[in-house]
């Protein structure tokens, strides 16, 4: 569990919908922990900015983690209210930041090639964009 969840409006939040989410994950010791407790704080914040403001036509939310005095994003969610009431699972509006793992210290230095850093996908990731897309064939 996050020690500190910071929500803040980004300008014009009446208009726009989005968020900032800063969660302090420095006794977050799993990875896969800190992902799934962000989905599941973004997907209700979503709920809760469409049941607040029927108006609005979108939601964008960046999750961005601190830890050990890091601060790095995490994901971004950006979706029309029309796309979530068809289509509700988060990874399909949702972009990972591959390289949060390592730049979180989740996985030692030693253990990465640091040159191809922006290139690095955690097989998890990877994944869960190919299922997506097969969910999407097969619909």
């Amino acid at each position: 569990m996050f020690g500190t969840v910071v929500i803040s409006p980004n300008a014009g939040l009446a208009q726009s919908g989005d968020l900032s989410l800063v969660l302090n994950a420095d006794s977050t010791s799993d990875f896969w922990q800190l992902m799934a407790e962000a989905e599941s704080i973004v997907v209700s914040r979503i709920a809760q900015v469409f049941a607040n403001n029927p108006a609005m036509p979108g939601v964008t939310i960046e999750v961005l983690v601190e830890r050990n005095g890091a601060v790095v994003p995490l994901m971004t969610t950006q979706v029309a209210r029309a796309n979530w009431q068809q289509d509700a699972r988060l990874e399909r509006w949702t972009q990972y930041f591959a390289n949060a793992q390592v730049l979180l210290s989740y996985v030692p230095s030693s253990d990465t090639d640091v040159s191809n850093l922006t290139e690095a996908t955690p097989i998890e990731l990877e994944n869960r964009q190919q299922r997506i897309q097969l969910e999407d064939a097969l619909d």
